[in-house]
């Protein structure tokens, strides 16, 4: 049935069920819109203004892309529209530099930089954004035909946390024909973005070649792709759920997980287990990296110490155990700068701070000085209770820590004196129980 060929009737019961469930939306301090000027955005703008006629604030937010010819009319009719509903437009020009459909990508990344930096402003504050079920479909379509799995299919989740506040789409229980129906109900004008015919872009093609022609073969496609969407989320927060069990209470947002853990269980189970540890760690691994980790990882010989890239990230195993890590540069080998505690130091690993401590070093002499290196190779170290000195390499490895963090350990000397490695321990004839300290490392993220 087309929009036009829709009642009144279905027009007023459309009309009800959109204000019930912007009126039932959990309570919030601020409210945005993203208002890019068409058709869904407008429905949304206007039945917000409905749906709280006085007592709430509403914001709209408009990102000008400028990558259309009639990207300034689309303001104006943005600021207008807005000024008829008495709700303040904000209105922000981004720079979109791509081509193709890394363009969609690019202006995307762009636009929730934006609502980022509202969002951020405005602690428990609410976006609302107009992705209708049509949307929808498209969506699971395209992430089908990309190799997604079960969390992918599950296509745009109703809401999500951005910045300091929510992001909530109110529209995706709802059809396109719907939100043009309440449209001509209100009688409200929109833009028509031309870039959306261009099938240069492939969810334009998608949406006018397979997902229009195949709704009009079948009349419900769009609400039953939406609804295998659903089942797919019910389907992910399931496999979410027994990859919890299977990691047995484990903190999954930790950089670091025991392999027993996955040896133990199927091998589907450890893959799904696997994938939501890394994910809980906000990296995306694709089918092809957790087969490749898990063969890395669980089968090699046990001397072995395997890396394995992923996104900026990457893994390592070592003592029974896997590792999340950041890209290690390598340090400066001649590294060596006088620190004067009073201040903190910035090396390239972090900034140091010399924290007081009830045990730790001693404080230096007025005729040492006191420098930071890091491993260079060669030296001893005398550690506190051991009764003898050794070198630091053996002595690293009895400590069990990992080989990639052993170079970028902060080295204390007094003079030319080994006195702490790092905060871990220090050196017999450096040791203080009374006014001591200790170097403290500030990184800007773990590893």
């Amino acid at each position: 049935m087309s929009a036009s060929s829709k009642t009144p009737h279905d027009a007023a019961d459309i009309e009800r069920r959109l204000l019930s469930t912007l009126c039932g939306l959990p309570d919030f301090s601020q409210l945005f819109i993203a208002y890019s000027g068409g058709l869904d955005s407008s429905v949304l703008l206007h039945a917000a203004r409905r749906a709280w006629p006085a007592k709430t604030q509403i914001e709209a937010i408009h990102v000008h892309h400028g990558l259309s010819p009639n990207a300034d009319a689309w303001m104006e009719h943005c600021q207008t529209e807005c000024l008829s509903l008495d709700i303040a437009c904000h209105t922000h020009p981004v720079n979109v530099a791509a081509k193709g459909d890394s363009l969609e990508a690019a202006a995307r990344e762009a636009r929730y930089r934006v609502f980022e930096h509202y969002l951020d402003k405005h602690a428990g504050a609410v976006l609302l954004q107009g992705h209708h079920q049509n949307d929808q479909a498209e969506t699971i379509l395209f992430r089908l035909l990309k190799g997604h799995g079960v969390k992918g299919l599950a296509g745009i989740p109703s809401q999500r946390s951005l910045g300091k506040g929510m992001l909530r789409r109110p529209l995706l229980g709802f059809t396109r024909s719907e939100l043009e129906v309440l449209a001509q109900r209100w009688d409200l004008s929109w833009v028509e973005d031309e870039s959306n015919a261009d099938a240069v872009f492939d969810r334009n093609f998608l949406r006018n070649e397979i997902l229009r022609p195949m709704s009009a073969r079948w009349r419900n496609a769009v609400v039953m792709i939406a609804e295998t969407g659903r089942r797919m989320s019910e389907a992910a927060n399931l496999l979410d759920e027994l990859a919890e069990m299977d990691l047995q209470g484990r903190t999954v947002n930790a950089d670091e997980l025991e392999l027993a853990v996955l040896s133990g269980l199927s091998p589907h189970r450890r893959k799904n287990a696997l994938r939501y540890w890394l994910q809980a760690a906000g990296l995306t691994p694709s089918e092809g990296d957790l087969v490749e980790i898990l063969a890395q990882m669980l089968h090699a010989e046990a001397s072995r110490q395997p890396c394995y890239p992923l996104g900026e990230s990457i893994l390592r195993r070592h003592d029974g155990k896997l590792y999340i890590t950041e890209t290690i540069d390598a340090l400066p080998s001649e590294y060596e700068v006088v620190w004067p505690l009073a201040e903190a130091l910035l090396t390239p690993v972090g900034r140091l701070i010399a924290e007081p401590v009830n045990e730790g070093l001693r404080q230096p002499a007025a005729d040492e000085t006191v420098i930071v290196r890091f491993r260079r190779g060669g030296e001893r170290f005398r550690p506190k209770g051991r009764g003898g000195s050794c070198p630091l390499k053996k002595w690293l490895q009895e400590q069990n820590i990992p080989p990639w963090r052993r170079d970028s350990i902060p080295l204390i000397y007094f003079n030319d004196e080994l006195a702490a490695v790092g905060s871990y321990s220090v050196a017999e004839q450096f040791a203080a129980s009374d006014n001591a300290w200790l170097p403290a490392l500030h990184q800007p993220s773990s590893s």
